[in-house]
Order: C-alpha cells, then sequence, then structure tokens
C-alpha cells in the first residue's frame, strides 16, 4: 500500500488550482504603481534607495555598496529594514510603524500617568 505522501495529484485537480489562479481578480497597473509609490516613500532615503537599486534595477547588495560607498553590512540592513517597513505597511492591517511620526531625539511624548 502506497502512502499518500507519495501518490501524485489528479491531472483534473491541477488544471482546475491553475484556473482558479488565473481567475483571480487583478489589480490595474496604475493604481499598483501608486501604491507602491506610496509605500516606497514611507521609508527613509537610505532604505528607499537601496530598495530601488536591488528590486527595479537588478543589482545585488554588494553592488549597492560599491555604488554608494557604504559598507555592505550597512547596505544590509537598509535593505531587510526596509523590506521589514514594507511588509508591515503592506500587511492587511498596517502596524503603527507607518503612519508614525519619528520626533527628533528630545521630544519624545510622555503620557500622564
Amino acid at each position: 500500500m502506497l502512502r499518500q505522501f507519495y501518490q501524485r495529484p489528479d491531472l483534473d485537480e491541477a488544471s482546475a488550482w491553475e484556473a482558479s489562479a488565473k481567475a483571480s481578480p487583478q489589480v490595474p497597473i496604475q493604481e499598483l504603481k501608486r501604491l507602491i509609490e506610496q509605500v516606497l516613500d514611507m521609508l527613509n532615503e537610505h532604505q528607499r534607495r537601496t530598495i530601488q537599486k536591488v528590486i527595479f534595477e537588478g543589482l545585488t547588495l554588494k553592488e549597492v555598496a560599491e555604488q554608494t560607498h557604504e559598507s555592505l553590512s550597512n547596505v544590509r540592513n537598509h535593505y531587510y529594514r526596509g523590506l521589514d517597513r514594507l511588509r508591515a505597511c503592506l500587511s492587511p492591517q498596517p502596524a503603527a510603524v507607518c503612519t508614525e511620526q519619528i520626533l527628533p531625539t528630545g521630544e519624545l511624548s510622555h503620557g500622564k500617568a
């Protein structure tokens, strides 16, 4: 007796799944472009520049580091922190990180106790 793990999926099931995936609603290109620009504006300059070069221009992190004259570890931090922020902003329930205003040092608000 074969285990279920080793059984091949039915071809009809696979075709039905593929057809349903293609039938999912598409976001219009202009809407998607506007959303991407809006979310990229939420990043700081280093994060935005790094993500644009890696994702849209196809550069490696090492190439970005060479172009910007920054260390590879700094570029890597900009990239992954930017991705984390994008992920938080694009999640179904955006985290406060997307809308928070960063206060200059010394201007922390203190709640009443």
